[in-house]
Parts: C-alpha cells; sequence; structure tokens
C-alpha cells in the first residue's frame, strides 16, 4: 500500500510545461498541544493535471496521491533520493457537517494529512536523540521510502529485514536556512505503526483492480 490523502487550503499553484504543483495548507495538533500548519506539495503530471485546472489559491480541497522517489542532483553535484507526492485526483474538500449528514451544509473544514505505507521493514538508523530513519519498500513499489520517528526506537533497532510493516505518516515540512539560503524541507514522519496479521484477507492489486474495471465497463 502506498496511499496518500491531503485535505487542506490552496496555498499556492504553480503551472510549468510539464507539472502542476500544489501547495496545499495542513493544520494539525502536535503531542504538545501545538497548533502547527505544515504545506505539502503535491505534483500533478500527464492526464492527473486536469483534476488541479479548476482550483485557485484559497479553495479548499481534498488530494489523493502516492509517494514516489526520484534521484536528483543538486548544485553542486551530489547525487541524492528526493521523495515527492505525486497526484492521482483532487475534489472539492467536503467539511466535517456535510460529510455526516450527506447533505450540503455550511461548517468547518477538516485538514488532513494521512499517508498510509504497508511493506518490506528495510532497515533502521539511530539519528539520535530518539530519532530513527526507517526505510520501507512499499509493496508494489519498486524503490524504498525513507520516513523518520521519533519514538519507539527499541522497536526499530529490533526488526527483522523483510518483516511486514504497516505505518502511518504525515508529510511535515519546514524552512531552514543554510549559507543564507533557504531550502525547503519535507519529511514522512511516523505518527502510528503495527504489524499485520500473517492470515488476513488479501487486497487486489492494481492489475486486479484494473481487470475488475474492464469487466464493469463490459
Amino acid at each position: 500500500m502506498n496511499s496518500v490523502v491531503i485535505q487542506g487550503k490552496v496555498n499556492d499553484i504553480f503551472n510549468g510545461r510539464q507539472v502542476t504543483i500544489a501547495t496545499i495548507v495542513v493544520r494539525s495538533i502536535d503531542k504538545r498541544n501545538n497548533v502547527r500548519f505544515d504545506y505539502p506539495q503535491i505534483f500533478f503530471r500527464g492526464n492527473s493535471r486536469a483534476f488541479i485546472d479548476d482550483y485557485k489559491k484559497g479553495d479548499y480541497i481534498t488530494v489523493t496521491a502516492e509517494v514516489k522517489s526520484r534521484q536528483v542532483t543538486d548544485d553542486e553535484g551530489r547525487r541524492h533520493f528526493d521523495q515527492y507526492l505525486s497526484g492521482i485526483a483532487a475534489a472539492p474538500a467536503s467539511n466535517e457537517m456535510s460529510e455526516v449528514f450527506n447533505t450540503s451544509l455550511r461548517g468547518p473544514f477538516t485538514y488532513k494529512n494521512e499517508i498510509y505505507l504497508e511493506g518490506d521493514f528495510v532497515s533502521a538508523y539511530d539519528r539520535g536523540n530518539n530519532v530513527m530513519g526507517i526505510l520501507i519498500r512499499p509493496d508494489e513499489n519498486d524503490f524504498n521510502l525513507y520516513c523518520v520517528s521519533f519514538s519507539d526506537t527499541e522497536f526499530y533497532k529490533n526488526l527483522k529485514r523483510g518483516t511486514k510493516i504497516c505505518v502511518r505518516c504525515e508529510m511535515q515540512t519546514s524552512i531552514k536556512e543554510y549559507d543564507s539560503k533557504k531550502t525547503f524541507l519535507k519529511s514522512l514522519v511516523i505518527t502510528n505503526f503495527g504489524i499485520p496479521e500473517k492470515s488476513r484477507p488479501s487486497d487486489p492489486s492494481r492489475d486486479d483492480m484494473r481487470q475488475l474495471i474492464r469487466q464493469t465497463i463490459r
């Protein structure tokens, strides 16, 4: 599984030649009960760009996406992997009252910053200060994703490579300044995790789902 739902207020939309980038403001409460704001960016390419064309700054929208990884080269020629959100679709956000009563009502919007990954545990790296870097290879993907955990360090240290793991993450963002240059930082921060049962109903693969859709259309 590699599933993302971002719901919030459009802060900016950049239209490039081959990509449209939507920056969404998401509000949440941290463990110290402080309000924090994150600005996840979603990259729309190809046919998916049509989903974001009708929206503008200030609109509340819901975006479905998945996490991707790409290799990039910085200004000094160093290569590293960049993780980003690849947009699949976008729709107007529904507020809590409308969702509960299944009709159009006024009310506050719910912010969502939900990333669900299921796959094989690859490795864990102790970064110190009770911070762990976790590598997970999602099912049906041929790349690893790097996540960060601020708790349960002993659990990850004792986890064996290849163990199936389910995690819930948030895309947390910040801006840091290095050598008078501002850098936009983003991290997949684990907020919950678990080990799935060995025996459970299996979810249909993407190919299975495509086949079911074709049969339905016929």
